[in-house]
């Protein structure tokens, strides 16, 4: 019982550091003149500005087709993706050049101090253009308006974006 009782006393800590509470100790931490909320404050403030600085160099990369410009903001499987896509259309014939509009962060939900989750509505104009040397207007797609989940890692004091998924496609523009 004396062992069981020790146990739970070693683990709540890791607990709530798991559950989304700064572990005593971490370099991160909340300084003893702070408040765990000025540091999450501070937190989703990086966050929120490394996507809004990502996002228009995802567009520039799937416009000129130049992935390697996302390798300080995004892991290599991020890369991978946004490759794939673009070959998938090269492939088809097509290129897109995109712009974002807008972007709004919608929420930013930090987990310990090495992984968040970021959501944005985001509004983008997309151009598809066939390849080749007669380059002409296949279609386009204006006003675009996507929910998008970013999953973000903190690397080397970098927040990373880990994955990035479309969660909802919004038909208006309302």
């Amino acid at each position: 019982m004396k062992a069981l009782a020790m146990t739970l006393l070693l683990a709540a800590p890791l607990l709530l550091w798991t559950c989304g509470e700064r572990a005593p100790g971490d370099s991160n931490s909340v300084p003893e003149d702070g408040t765990a909320a000025e540091a999450d404050a501070s937190e989703e403030a990086v966050l929120q500005r490394r996507i809004e600085t990502y996002a228009p160099v995802l567009a520039e990369a799937y416009s000129t087709g130049n992935i390697e410009i996302l390798r300080e903001f995004a892991v290599e499987r991020v890369l991978a993706q946004v490759e794939k896509r673009v070959s998938d259309l090269a492939t088809s014939g097509m290129r897109v050049e995109a712009k974002l509009v807008d972007l709004t962060v919608e929420s930013t939900n930090l987990f310990g101090n090495n992984f968040a989750l970021v959501t944005t509505l985001e509004t983008w104009d997309l151009h598809y253009y066939s390849t080749g040397s007669a380059r002409s207007l296949v279609s386009e797609r204006l006003g675009t308006r996507n929910r998008i989940e970013y999953q973000m890692k903190q690397i080397d004091g970098d927040w990373m974006i880990y994955f990035r998924e479309l969660k909802q496609e919004f038909d208006d523009l309302q």
